[in-house]
């Protein structure tokens, strides 16, 4: 079943680096505090909410804070080209 997602993306502990938002394919509704593990199994993500908007379901997730810059735009990248997601940069300020 096709699920929406949303969570962000850190740089850094404190930096933001950007929004990932899509679909993902799952084969069960998870619950809040369970871990689904995506991109062959690398990313582990941890259900922060869980809710349905016009009849849609909406998973949260906790936000992935990266290493440094380089390896938060190569894992946008990777959930972009594998799993099919937007992960926008944020803009600078």
């Amino acid at each position: 079943m096709e699920y929406d997602i949303d969570f962000s993306i850190f740089e850094l502990p404190n930096h933001p680096y950007g929004n990932v938002t899509g679909e993902l394919e799952l084969k069960f509704l998870p619950s809040v505090g369970a871990a689904v593990r995506i991109l062959d199994e690398m990313l582990e993500l941890r259900v922060q909410f869980i809710k349905v908007v016009n009849g849609r379901t909406i998973i949260g997730f906790d936000d992935v804070v990266a290493d440094s810059p380089s390896h938060a735009a190569r894992l946008a990248e990777r959930l972009e080209r594998d799993e099919g997601l937007f992960c926008p940069k944020y803009d600078s300020p």
